[in-house]
């Protein structure tokens, strides 16, 4: 096999790809990027912090805790709602990463090395534009779905706008039967 036969191999499974693959794919990119560039922030500020032959505050160690933790149940959240078509996970995405991000933005200023904390800033803004952009695909592909696992019809819908019509109109008539029945 030839090196071009193979690259031309790649590129047509990366395209026959749904979008919702893509866009997932790319969400886990991000994420890996996010990772790294705050794993690299860790260890200058903890060489920072053994320069300066000082403790690490506090807040360092509750800063790479938590960032780890928020930055995992994004992941998840946005997982979970993409493979089980779950709109509270969706919603809950975007309250982490807000959340994270806005923990990102009090933090950098504090921070002896703020500026590489500025990348990290970017990717995550890129990231919740990203999802936020795809929002619309995303939440229609995970509808499509929940519809096809339903097993939703057009016929079983007529059905379903009858009998609440019936169900109405059956009600409305015994309220006015007990109104007769009361007044009369």
């Amino acid at each position: 096999m030839s090196n071009k036969f193979l690259k031309k191999k790649i590129e047509v499974k990366f395209l026959e790809m749904s979008t919702i693959q893509t866009q997932y794919i790319i969400f886990c990119i991000f994420n890996i990027i996010e990772m790294a560039i705050f794993v690299i922030y860790t260890k200058i500020e903890i060489r920072y912090y053994e320069i300066q032959g000082i403790r690490k505050p506090n807040i360092f160690v509750y800063n790479i805790l938590a960032f780890f933790f928020n930055n995992l149940v994004g992941f998840l959240s946005i997982s979970f709602a993409l493979l089980t078509d779950n709109y509270t996970a969706f919603i809950l995405y975007f309250y982490w990463s807000i959340n994270v991000l806005s923990f990102a933005f009090v933090f950098s200023m504090y921070s002896p090395n703020g500026y590489i904390y500025l990348g990290y800033i970017v990717v995550t803004i890129a990231e919740i534009w990203f999802i936020t952009y795809y929002r619309r695909s995303l939440s229609r592909d995970m509808l499509f779905r929940r519809n096809r696992r339903v097993g939703s019809n057009l016929n079983l819908k007529n059905a379903l706008r009858v009998s609440y019509k019936l169900i109405r109109s059956k009600i409305l008539r015994e309220l006015l039967e007990w109104w007769l029945i009361i007044f009369c």
